[in-house]
């Protein structure tokens, strides 16, 4: 028996809801790596360009050039909160789109600047009905889409970090698996503002 198909593991997600996962993140089912990565007690993985044993399972990320398009690779789609009765909370509440100037969109790595709060805002939270349209809103996801030039998504179908193993989930900003499953102390260490996306995780003590 394969170490992906022990039976004290949840199941596959169906192929339909695999392939609809993938093909909004513009991967074809077929470029993507099925091989079951399992990461064994003492090891330490880290998805990155430089390990040559994660290449198989980083993809390019895909040109991006909109906020939809932002918010469904690295933040929270508007869906969910039309489905949801109480959206989560602004993170910078008093910092408002209107006030971002077009040249403003030059700070956006500095985490106390306007364009940093705004960013974050736009992202994770629900968009404003007007921010499309305005000039500063503009220039700031011409940065953030550019900032992702180059990045890469972390893409395959089954993780399994065992127990004393930890992985890395590296740089990349989304992250994708079929089901990633950790077994007691094993860990994944994630970065800020990185998105994982998975048909499904599970934890099983020892």
């Amino acid at each position: 028996m394969e170490p992906s198909d022990s039976p004290n593991y949840v199941a596959k997600p169906p192929d339909y809801e695999r392939n609809e996962r993938l093909s909004r993140l513009r991967l074809h089912p077929g470029e993507v790596n099925t091989m079951p990565l399992t990461v064994k007690s003492g090891q330490h993985f880290v998805f990155a360009a430089e390990n040559p044993m994660a290449r198989n399972w980083l993809k390019p990320f895909p040109d991006v050039s909109t906020l939809d398009d932002l918010k469904y690779f690295i933040g929270v789609p508007d869906q969910v909160f039309h489905n949801s009765q109480t959206p989560a909370p602004l993170a910078y509440p008093d910092v408002h789109h209107s006030s971002l100037e077009a040249s403003d969109a030059l700070n956006l790595l500095d985490q106390s600047s306007t364009a940093y709060k705004v960013g974050v805002n736009l992202v994770y939270g629900p968009t404003p009905a007007n921010a499309a349209a305005h000039v500063g809103v503009t220039h700031l996801v011409a940065a953030m889409t550019g900032a992702l030039k180059g990045q890469y998504i972390v893409a395959g179908s089954d993780l399994i970090v065992n127990a004393g193993a930890v992985v890395d989930l590296g740089p990349n900003p989304t992250v994708t698996f079929d089901r990633i499953i950790i077994h007691g102390n094993g860990a994944i260490i994630c970065h800020n503002h990185q998105k994982i996306i998975a048909g499904a995780i599970q934890w099983l003590p020892q």
